[in-house]
């Protein structure tokens, strides 16, 4: 069936009932929301100056609206509750599912008539990978302030472009973090705000540098014993898991990293993008 004209009002006329739907369906599935605290791991909030159609009325957001509920640990996503009149935000960790007749990610069930727009990675009170859920045809693009991610919402690895296709990156040699390392001791906590390449130098030991990947989120440096190496560790909710070992097997050794790449930048020189 072939589609039908909406504005077939003219110059002149009083048709002002083609009009309001022409205004209607021209702002079906807008979506020209922003989040607060996009490029940190702390709380977001929809920013002021939003504007957002759900379930065919058009909303916008004077000032920031925070966003309530308190979701499980993973990928937690950002849904706006209409009420008459006004919207209100909610986190949930139930993936929507695409409408095409709302031309928009929705939920389902007693929230079908709830709007995604975005959503973060929670672990605890750290929040990372942020993204913004645009609209183009089902197909699950997100918006992450350090790339952008294509596929089905349950698989994002379909297809990937990284934020090396955007040229986005940076290559040197930065120190970020420094710690002297005590039997039975750990470092302080340090947040990781970008996915980057990090060597490790014992002591100014070149010898015994390690090389690792890691991914945003909180870490700290850690040596059980004299006798063991020191681990660097990741903070998970409740505990620590290893993600590398460096090798040393003496205390009071001062360890340096640096960063020698990081993603969603185009130089190491500012460490407060890098750490903090």
């Amino acid at each position: 069936m072939s589609g039908t004209k909406v504005n077939d009002y003219s110059i002149g006329d009083s048709n002002i009932q083609s009009v309001m739907l022409t205004l209607d369906k021209a702002f079906k599935g807008f979506h020209q929301v922003s989040l607060t605290n996009y490029n940190t791991t702390s709380e977001s909030a929809i920013a002021a100056g939003s504007v957002v159609e759900v379930n065919g009325a058009l909303y916008k957001f004077d000032s920031d609206e925070s966003i309530t509920g308190s979701p499980s640990n993973g990928t937690v996503y950002i849904y706006l509750v209409p009420s008459g009149d006004t919207v209100t935000a909610a986190y949930t960790n139930t993936a929507p599912t695409w409408s095409d007749s709302k031309q928009g990610w929705y939920g389902t069930g007693g929230n079908a008539n709830y709007r995604y727009i975005g959503g973060v990675s929670k672990n605890s009170t750290v929040l990372t990978h942020k993204f913004i859920l645009i609209d183009k045809n089902g197909i699950g693009l997100k918006y992450f302030r350090d790339s952008v991610s294509f596929g089905v919402l349950e698989d994002l690895n379909v297809k990937k472009l990284t934020i090396e296709d955007l040229q986005m990156y940076a290559f040197g040699r930065k120190q970020i973090f420094s710690w002297t390392s005590t039997a039975g001791g750990a470092s302080s906590n340090f947040n990781i705000l970008k996915p980057m390449t990090v060597t490790t130098t014992p002591y100014n030991n070149y010898a015994n540098s390690s090389s690792f990947n890691i991914n945003p989120g909180v870490y700290r440096l850690y040596k059980a014993d004299s006798g063991t190496p020191t681990k660097l560790q990741r903070y998970l909710t409740t505990c620590y898991e290893n993600v590398a070992t460096i090798t040393d097997y003496t205390s009071n050794q001062t360890f340096t990293l640096y960063c020698i790449y990081a993603e969603g930048c185009t130089s190491l020189d500012d460490t407060t993008i890098l750490i903090s």
